[in-house]
């Protein structure tokens, strides 16, 4: 059997059943359901995640890059795939072999995409980007018209989908959401005067709980399935369950006199006799150097501050208050250790940053254990009861 690192990633798919179940409870039946899982699932691991969402109802898989939809293909997963950035001229052919559904916004890859489609003898699909107020990607609603001319005249493409992505649709002020949202609407009548059946799709984690008249066809969701809300003034209005839990262990423990620096940069120095613990995780596992005399550490149920300069492979937190803690002692850093919880918001809220990055930051090296996992056979190590 593998042996596993002493930082485990805890991935409770029963947890991501649970939070999409609360999302089907206010999404219309007759609305599908594209669960998104790009950046390995928000850290949570691309094909484990994929499976059970699926299985849980999802009708349509999401992704960032052709590289992603790969790992998926790969893992013998036929459902539809939406790559929701960009494809390169050069992936082309292996877009089509592949068969996922790519986003599209640039005019002069219409034609190179059907004319691979056409050489491998395919009927492609693909969504069509607008552009309403993100800066980000997707066509102008003034080149509409323009791109489906083009779209008319490519025998091997389907348009199946138009699309938009909101900028701030988790914001308290909704008047900048709504006005994309109007461009929107203007943009899908275009459309659908030459494309009747398009799906229409532009309603994010966000826009389910609060603009549920922009949901249409199809709602994307990302962060919600993971356990965390778009942001923290809508937690009332669905309850979650934190999918990971990241833990680690004691690795040294030490008693260190007053004025004692500790780690690199002495950037913290002991006032009392203090006993320090070395935790067996570092920014080479996700945990921000920016936590260095901020970040906290629950160990034996108790919040352990973290002391000095968190370093690529350890850190040190202040146990002195914590009694009998000993080495191989689990230290949580993401989710609940008796009745102390930490989430990736509260970390977030430290770093002045979003949960979804938090999440995203946990490394590679980090393995990934699941609880509820259905695509691997009973052999597989990384599976827990």
């Amino acid at each position: 059997m593998d042996v596993l690192n002493p930082t485990i990633a805890e991935i409770d798919l029963n947890c991501l059943a649970f939070n999409l179940a609360q999302v089907k409870k206010i999404l219309s039946p007759s609305k599908k359901l594209l669960t998104v899982v790009k950046a390995n699932a928000y850290g949570h691991g691309y094909v484990e995640v994929a499976k059970r969402a699926l299985k849980e109802g999802a009708n349509m898989l999401g992704v960032v890059s052709l590289k992603e939809a790969q790992v998926l293909r790969k893992a013998g997963i036929k459902e539809q795939i939406l790559v929701l950035g960009s494809l390169f001229e050069e992936e082309i052919p292996q877009a089509v072999e592949i068969g996922i559904t790519p986003v599209i916004f640039s005019l002069p890859l219409i034609a190179k995409l059907n004319l691979e489609a056409k050489k491998q003898d395919r009927k492609i699909s693909f969504h069509l980007e607008i552009e309403t107020g993100m800066g980000r990607l997707g066509i102008s609603p003034e080149d509409i018209e323009s791109f489906l001319t083009e779209v008319k005249k490519s025998e091997n493409l389907k348009l199946e989908g138009i699309m938009t992505h909101f900028a701030q649709s988790e914001a308290e002020d909704k008047s900048y959401t709504q006005e994309q949202i109007e461009i929107f609407k203007k943009a899908v009548e275009i459309v659908k005067k030459d494309f009747k059946d398009v799906i229409v799709h532009a309603g994010n984690s966000a826009a389910l709980l609060e603009f549920p008249e922009a949901c249409y066809d199809l709602v994307r969701i990302g962060i919600m399935m993971y356990g965390y809300h778009p942001h923290k003034r809508l937690k009332d209005k669905i309850p979650l369950k934190p999918v990971m839990t990241l833990k680690t262990k004691v690795v040294h423990l030490k008693t260190v006199n007053p004025g004692k620096s500790i780690s690199y940069g002495r950037k913290f120095f002991t006032t009392r006799e203090s006993k320090i613990a070395t935790i067996f995780s570092g920014y080479g596992d996700g945990i921000s150097r920016r936590l260095t005399n901020l970040g906290e550490v629950l160990v034996r149920g108790k919040r352990a501050p973290i002391v000095g300069t968190v370093c690529m492979d350890q850190f040190m937190v202040d146990v002195t208050d914590i009694p009998n803690v000993k080495v191989g002692d689990e230290g949580v850093l993401i989710g609940r250790q008796g009745n102390e919880f930490i989430g990736a918001d509260e970390v977030a809220e430290k770093l002045d940053t979003i949960p979804y990055e938090v999440l995203c930051a946990v490394s590679g090296r980090v393995d990934r254990v699941y609880r509820g996992y259905v695509g691997f056979d009973k052999n597989w190590n990384n599976v827990l009861s």
